[in-house]
């Protein structure tokens, strides 16, 4: 019993003596927002396995989590988003594309605060397989799909299945089109980037765009 009244007195000390240095130094102060808005994300993730297995594979799972972990994220980190132009995408019933410019994992917390109905994400297969996060994706019905290269015409084919449900089901797809440091610096794209600027050109689909701006102190 004393162990454990030991233990807590020094984890409370340890929080209490971040939370006092958070103040002065802006590497703890960064250090500390990102673990508890990773945090955020656990927890979030929990929900949704809790939540999913009532209503599997159903679009507006997200949907209904979203909101919690925005404004548990927005706490976190002491960032508020103010969104623009959005009544824009709410005045329409029809499929759409938001895009995200993924410059950053906090473009999470903006796409959270303005999350759509019928939405989901099209995200790389390897995040299946991420403990909770990937779980909780699968049984929220996001969509997975390959990015190794040579795999051009299954991508294709895979996202103009998905195509065809933006159509025919009104089904909003979050997407992030920007390639990572390594495409950045080679100058390429894989080939499920560059199917996303072909629905663009070749659908009549509402194609959303937002950026994130962050103050000065984070």
């Amino acid at each position: 019993m004393s162990e454990c009244c030991c233990t807590c007195t020094y984890l409370l000390g340890g929080i209490v003596f971040l939370y006092l240095l958070s103040f002065v130094s802006k590497i703890v102060n960064y250090g500390c927002k990102m673990v508890l808005y990773s945090l955020a994300f656990l927890v979030t993730a929990i929900l949704h396995l809790l939540y999913c297995p009532f209503f599997p594979k159903n679009r507006d799972n997200t949907y209904t989590l979203a909101p919690f972990f925005y404004y548990m994220s927005s706490f976190a980190t002491g960032i508020t988003v103010e969104s623009e132009g959005i009544e824009h995408v709410e005045a329409t019933d029809e499929g759409y594309i938001l895009c995200s410019n993924h410059q950053s994992s906090l473009d999470t917390l903006a796409i959270a605060r303005i999350w759509p109905h019928r939405a989901i994400i099209l995200m790389k297969k390897s995040l299946m397989y991420v403990p909770f996060f990937g779980w909780a994706a699968y049984l929220s019905g996001h969509e997975f799909i390959t990015r190794k290269s040579g795999a051009s015409s299954e991508v294709r084919d895979h996202m103009n299945v998905i195509n065809e449900r933006i159509k025919n089901e009104r089904l909003r797809v979050v997407v992030f089109p920007e390639a990572p440091e390594t495409g950045r610096l080679t100058g390429r794209c894989c080939p499920s980037r560059k199917v996303v600027f072909t629905w663009h050109s070749n659908a009549s689909l509402l194609f959303s765009c937002y950026y994130l701006h962050l103050p000065p102190s984070i």
